[in-house]
């Protein structure tokens, strides 16, 4: 496939993403607006959680032909929060998501149309390049924020046993910091094009 068929078909990826991502927010926006909370676009918050300090030991399954085993998790437990204690932590969350993923598809975007394969490096894909950087590292902080309050609601109405929620949280972070050393690398090549012009 060519350069320049990969970077068209990637645009377009880019922008059905972002209209996707539009009517979404949209469909979420007019629901709370209207205070159409069992809209399947307001989905009812649920969390996996692990329980620490449970002593049950796992119990161990054979399958029929005995070929393999596989163990039930005891510590595991979903949490839901029901309509008269749940606040708007997490249709503010999801908002937040949704504009942070329309942003960095659109910064995105915007870096294909720069991209002149005549001349590839342009002073404006490193700033765009920044931008999603930061972009990837605010989707972490969001996450970050919703690990801690979840867990400030689950452990005062939950004491025991101590419960704690599977969130995944780093993997947009190292992300933003190496799309960030991608720019450093590229805003050096945009100096070498830029001192090489002057040359010539």
């Amino acid at each position: 496939m060519k350069i320049k068929h990969l970077i068209t078909f990637l645009k377009s990826i880019l922008i059905l993403g972002i209209l996707i991502a539009v009517a979404s927010l949209a469909f979420l926006l007019v629901n709370v607006f209207i205070g159409n909370y069992n809209s399947r676009y307001i989905t009812t918050p649920s969390y996996e959680m692990q329980a620490f300090g449970v002593k049950e030991k796992p119990v161990k399954i054979y399958s029929a032909d005995s070929t393999v085993t596989y163990t039930q998790l005891n510590d595991r437990y979903t949490v839901t929060l029901e309509k008269k204690t749940r606040n708007a932590l997490p249709i503010l969350l999801s908002v937040c998501r949704l504009l942070t993923a329309i942003a960095i598809m659109w910064i995105f975007l915007r870096i294909l149309k720069e991209l002149d394969l005549s001349k590839p490096f342009h002073p404006r894909i490193v700033r765009y390049a920044k931008i999603a950087a930061a972009l990837f590292i605010l989707t972490d902080v969001l996450n970050l924020i919703e690990y801690n309050v979840v867990n400030s609601l689950v452990r005062h109405a939950v004491p025991v046993p101590y419960l704690s929620y599977l969130k995944e949280l780093g993997s947009s972070t190292i992300t933003g910091v190496i799309t960030f050393l991608l720019a450093v690398v590229y805003q050096r090549g945009v100096q070498l094009q830029s001192e090489q012009d002057l040359t010539i």
